[in-house]
C-alpha cells in the first residue's frame, strides 16, 4: 500500500457520509470550494509521517492525512457555529471506521486545529477553516537483498 491508496480510502469514507459527495470533497484539489455547490467543502492533503522498523522484517509507518473543513464565511456567529458542526460531524463519523475499512492497522484522530478566517485569493470569498489531522498506520514487509 502507499500513502496515496490510504488517502483515497480516507475520501471514500468521507463520501459515505450524507453530507460529503464529488461535489464537496477532494484530494488537494482547492478549486472545489469556487464551484458553490455546497456550503461547506473538505479538501485533503499530505501530512506529516513517521517510519520506524516494527520488527526484524517489518515496518511501521504512521501517515497522518489532514482534513481540511471549510465554511464560507457569511455572518458573524451562525458560519462558526456551523463549521463546528461540520468538523463535529466528520470526527464522529470517521471514528467508526477505525482501520479504514480494513486496509490500516489503525486509524484515528488525532488532533483538532484551531478555526482559522482565510482567504484563497486576493479579494476572492473569505473562510472559516478547521483542519483534522487522521493519522493512520500500516505495517509493511520488507525484503532485504
Amino acid at each position: 500500500m502507499s500513502y496515496a491508496s490510504g488517502e483515497a480510502a480516507v475520501l471514500s469514507i468521507l463520501r459515505l457520509h450524507a453530507d460529503y459527495n464529488d461535489r464537496n470533497t477532494s484530494r488537494g484539489n482547492w478549486k472545489i470550494l469556487d464551484s458553490g455547490a455546497a456550503a461547506n467543502y473538505a479538501v485533503l492533503r499530505m501530512g506529516a509521517a513517521t517510519n520506524e522498523a516494527h520488527t526484524t522484517t517489518s515496518a511501521m509507518t504512521t501517515w497522518a492525512t489532514e482534513i481540511m473543513v471549510y465554511r464560507r464565511y457569511i455572518d458573524d456567529g451562525p458560519s462558526a457555529i456551523s463549521l463546528q458542526g461540520d468538523v463535529q460531524t466528520l470526527v464522529e463519523h470517521i471514528e467508526k471506521y477505525p482501520t479504514l475499512q480494513n486496509l490500516v492497522t489503525d486509524a484515528q484522530v488525532t488532533t483538532i486545529g484551531a478555526m482559522e478566517n482565510i482567504r484563497m485569493e486576493a479579494g476572492g470569498p473569505m473562510w472559516l477553516r478547521t483542519i483534522i489531522s487522521l493519522q493512520w498506520q500500516e505495517e509493511r514487509d520488507i525484503i532485504y537483498v
